[in-house]
């Protein structure tokens, strides 16, 4: 048997809208589902879209397909390997809501020249991705034992990471300074949180 999680995201909010004090078990469901709300939310309408997120069930590695079709229906995700599947009610409104951005991106792509492609490497790509969700669903950037726990590597390879991306130019930080990283690209220019 599958688990349906069936949510109302406003049960996770506080009263600005930002997430409320949880347990963290029940904090990273509500990013998962920020992070759900805001790939299909800026791509809608939509039906069996390929969010690029990890399915959040331990162990599997598929990626949550979503569904919206329109602004006024709930979010219905899945993912194809395990079976994990939901909807997301009442999200219109939140944080993580991205469809007036997307009407918006939609209307002035005609008039805007495309920009070039930054020179990342996928692994890059991928970091750079993690800082930006990271930080627009927590509302602070991440420490590298954050990333060091997302991407399961060692705390050297987190930190030869952060100079690399440093050096690049695709991010700025304080040495020393916990939580100091700062994205110096825009989200058009990261590619999806795999």
């Amino acid at each position: 048997m599958t688990n349906t999680y069936v949510t109302d995201i406003t049960h996770y909010l506080n009263e600005s809208g930002e997430l409320a004090e949880m347990p963290a078990a029940a904090r990273k469901l509500a990013s998962f589902l920020g992070l759900l709300i805001d790939a299909a939310s800026q791509v809608m309408p939509i039906a069996d879209h390929d969010t690029r997120i990890r399915c959040r069930k331990r162990g599997c590695q598929g990626s949550i397909r979503a569904s919206l079709p329109t602004h006024d229906s709930e979010i219905t995700w899945h993912c194809p390997v395990c079976g994990l599947n939901g909807m997301i009610h009442k999200w219109q409104g939140s944080k993580w809501d991205r469809s007036g951005q997307a009407e918006e991106g939609n209307a002035d792509r005609s008039q805007e020249k495309p920009k070039p492609a930054p020179k990342y490497t996928p692994r890059e790509g991928q970091y750079l991705a993690f800082i930006y969700y990271y930080t627009k669903l927590n509302r602070q950037p991440p420490a590298e034992i954050d990333m060091q726990r997302y991407f399961q590597v060692t705390p050297p390879a987190v930190h030869d990471m952060m100079l690399k991306l440093e050096k690049r130019g695709f991010i700025s930080r304080e040495p020393g300074k916990p939580r100091s990283i700062r994205l110096l690209l825009m989200r058009e220019e990261l590619p999806d949180l795999v």
